[in-house]
């Protein structure tokens, strides 16, 4: 009876000892949920040109937050994600691990030094979770969302395939709209079948239009596509995919290749080799002879917003940005146009170059020469290239009439044909190499960015962009009332209510007058130079990628008028937020942010800045506080001092997906991400985490209003959300 009794005892210990064990892991995990609570970590302050080095203890982050400089719809560098769980409670209690930092030169690579310290258990409140209630369907897929007075307006986007008979260039006909579960954004046709390639998918299609098969990407989202011999050669992010597909109802992966660069615009395959064009990386020359085991033999390095990439014969045709420099104006672009001799593939070299004053964004080859689009005034730019090693530029007129934003360009039997971000599809006849003819425009109802021809046909990608209104004055009830497609050629940055009229960019500012949330009227207002937009009182703040920050008087929206332009310290500007005294820009080359003070609209003062190693995202301004989102590395926030002066208190670490974004309302913070995490932030350097809140589809910006969140849901629309008390 005595070993009965020990035994049992130890038994029993035994048992206490695993329980303690497996409810530890609660502090990390909330019950019936794989969420993972959010932490934060504390940084020490560093000035504006010191670099932020995020490391989290046994785990390395890949570096895959760099984005386009120009990029194409946007974004290539978007995460999509997956069906998100229903999060049924909030841990109370949580261990936190943090990292201060001490300072450390931009230049470097890694910090100097890191301290790690464990603090003491934080204690959550009991908050009631917020109740998803309904989505707002929306064309395409949802971006922006703004909230105000009862009104809902949106941004959204989609890409289609758009199918053009040119047998005679002079009269092309639009035949079909290819519409895909996606973004589709790359395109080739090869012995009969049409490969779209698209953020979800690839779908291949027979003659007749009919779906012969589809292989699921999995959030491999390619923007370059080629096909060789039955085998789909696929160039995303930093990655090639190689998929067989010789009989298209059994696609199967064959192997993947890490790649150096960023965001691929090109990728071709002669004789067994594949020739990838990571704009943000260089040429990459794979040996993809035995296609399950390809290997990287070459790389041109280089970086360039824009590309353009040709073969012919022994030799591949580069052009790309080679300088940006400030003017007076604004910015100047050089271009460099490469020829590469490629008979050995491993050796390549390059062999001659020239150099042309625009930005080159694309290229094709024909006969004896090759045809370059950039920016005014050298869009349309003939090289001839008969000696490869003696490239010659070919003194041309101009030959586009009216405004464009040339993408993409193929050139057959005495015709161009221009893939136009402004208008669509243009056709210049070049039959004369010096004299080429602007002849014939066709509205494809979006921005054009990829072409590719085979026989009489163009297939062209094309982003559709809407405008989109709900009347939300019963959240609970809340209906779309009115949806407007139209063209942009340019990135959706911001959409602002304010005093019943709507304000976004879409080739310069659109207006719209949304009293009547039924049928809002565009105010028509004269051209002015517009990207990111924000408004306080009477003036409407953005910047321009060429000039930096200007500033708008806008008290006759009919009539805007410019009062003041500002260049930024560093960089070039992409994005703005606005608050009091203080205007901060997000900006690349290099990678900042920088703040103006515009107490005197009329004359903005630059009075700091802070650099970083990759771009950081989206910024939000308020109560003398800068909300930096970055993505992978979490949220950074800084304490905006009376003179102007940035300080980097806090940095909240994300444990899962990418911090797309940061709204604050009063004393709450939310974090775009999988959803949206809130935060308390009354006291800015120790934000305490309250809850995360699920959606439908994929989470892009959050707007709270009068009790309810409204999220830009991605394909799912508007979602709407219940707050809790």
């Amino acid at each position: 009876m005595d070993n009965r009794a020990g035994i049992a005892q130890f038994l029993i210990v035994a048992i206490i000892a695993v329980v303690g064990i497996l409810v530890g892991g609660y502090f990390w995990i909330a019950p019936g949920t794989s969420e993972m609570v959010p932490g934060t970590s504390d940084t020490s302050e560093k000035k504006q040109n010191k670099e932020h080095v995020q490391e989290n203890e046994g785990e390395q982050r890949a570096d895959t937050g760099i984005e386009r400089i120009d990029e194409k719809p946007d974004e290539k560098e978007k995460i999509v994600t997956e069906e998100k769980k229903e999060q049924k409670e909030v841990v109370e209690e949580k261990k936190e691990i943090t990292a201060v930092e001490k300072k450390t030169a931009y230049q470097d690579a890694k910090p100097k030094e890191i301290v790690v310290q464990e603090q003491t258990k934080l204690k959550l409140p009991q908050t009631q979770l917020a109740q998803q209630i309904k989505s707002i369907p929306t064309p395409g897929y949802t971006e922006l969302v703004a909230v105000s007075n009862g009104v809902a307006a949106s941004l959204s986007r989609d890409d289609v395939l758009q199918v053009v008979d040119v047998a005679s260039p002079l009269s092309p006909v639009n035949i079909q709209t290819i519409d895909t579960p996606a973004f589709a954004e790359a395109a080739y046709q090869k012995d009969g079948y049409l490969y779209i390639a698209d953020s979800r998918e690839l779908r291949i299609l027979d003659s007749v239009g009919k779906v012969a098969g589809v292989y699921n990407l999995q959030n491999f989202w390619p923007s370059a596509i080629s096909v060789e011999n039955g085998y789909v050669y696929l160039a995303a992010g930093s990655e090639m995919l190689i998929l067989e597909a010789k009989s298209p109802q059994s696609i199967k992966m064959i192997s993947k290749t890490y790649l150096t660069g960023q965001a691929p615009s090109h990728i071709m395959v002669k004789d067994g080799y594949a020739y990838v064009i990571e704009t943000l990386g260089g040429l990459n020359i794979v040996d993809a002879r035995n296609p399950g085991s390809p290997s990287v033999v070459k790389v041109f390095p280089f970086e360039s917003h824009t590309a353009g990439f040709g073969i012919k014969g022994n030799y591949a045709y580069i052009g790309r940005v080679s300088s940006t420099k400030s003017t007076a104006q604004g910015y100047s672009q050089t271009s460099v146009f490469e020829v590469v001799d490629i008979s050995n593939p491993a050796s390549a070299i390059v062999i001659s170059s020239v150099e042309i004053p625009t930005d080159i964004r694309g290229l094709d080859l024909d006969g004896n020469y090759a045809y370059l689009i950039g920016s005014f005034p050298y869009r349309l730019t003939p090289v001839d290239i008969s000696s490869p090693a003696n490239p010659k530029i070919i003194q041309a007129g101009e030959s586009i009439v009216g405004s464009a934003d040339l993408q993409d360009i193929v050139v057959e039997n005495g015709f161009a044909f221009l893939a136009d971000g402004s208008t669509g599809l243009r056709i210049v006849d070049v039959s004369n190499i010096t004299n080429p003819r602007h002849v014939k425009d066709l509205d494809l109802h979006g921005r054009a960015f990829n072409i590719h021809k085979w026989g009489n046909t163009l297939y062209l990608a094309v982003e559709q962009k809407y405008f989109n209104v709900a009347d939300v004055g019963n959240p609970e009830d809340s209906q779309q009332t009115y949806s407007e497609l139209f063209t942009a050629s340019y990135k959706y940055t911001s959409i602002i209510l304010d005093n019943k009229k709507a304000y976004f960019n879409g080739s310069g500012v659109r207006i719209y007058d949304i009293a009547n949330v039924k049928s809002p009227q565009q105010i028509k207002t004269k051209p002015a130079e517009i990207d990111s937009i924000q408004i306080q009182g009477n003036y409407l703040y953005s910047t321009i990628g060429e000039i930096g920050l200007l500033v708008y008087d806008i008290s006759d929206p009919a009539s805007l008028v410019q009062i003041s332009r500002t260049p930024f310290p560093t960089g070039i500007p992409r994005d703005l937020s606005v608050d009091g005294r203080w205007a901060v820009g997000i900006s690349n080359s290099p990678y900042s942010i920088n703040v103006f003070d515009i107490s005197d609209p009329k004359k903005p003062v630059a009075r700091d800045y802070y650099i970083y190693q990759k771009y950081p995202g989206t910024v939000t301004v308020k109560d003398d506080h800068a909300y930096v989102a970055r993505g992978e590395d979490g949220v950074d926030i800084f304490k905006i001092s009376p003179d102007g002066s940035l300080t980097l208190i806090k940095n909240i670490v994300i444990q899962r997906g990418y911090a797309h974004h940061v709204t604050i309302v009063g004393n709450k913070a939310f974090v775009v991400r999988d959803g949206a995490d809130s935060y308390d932030i009354t006291d800015q350097a120790k934000p305490i985490f309250l809850q995360h809140i699920n959606n439908k589809g994929e989470a892009n910006r959050v707007a709270v209003y009068n009790g309810y969140m409204y999220i830009a849901d991605g394909y799912a629309g508007v979602t709407i959300v219940k707050m809790s008390e």
